[in-house]
């Protein structure tokens, strides 16, 4: 999987979630809304190099491990 798209998760009811360390991509709105995630973690090898726009918008994260290489927060993230 090199990607997860718009709103994937949106309005789940995960807690925590781990990205794939080949994942490049993850449109946004992908964990809006998510009332009770917790974290989000990225790993050392993330390729991940943007947030897209409203990616945790009114989510309840408390803990999240920025990618190494993000490189650019779109609006809202």
């Amino acid at each position: 999987m090199k990607y997860i798209g718009e709103g994937a998760f949106s309005e789940s009811k995960i807690k925590m979630f781990t990205v794939p360390s080949n994942v490049e991509y993850i449109g946004g709105y992908a964990f809006n809304s998510c009332s009770v995630i917790q974290k989000v973690d990225f790993s050392e090898h993330s390729k991940i190099e943007s947030f897209e726009s409203s990616l945790f918008q009114y989510s309840s994260l408390s803990t999240l491990v920025i990618p190494p290489k993000l490189k650019e927060l779109k609006y809202e993230w």
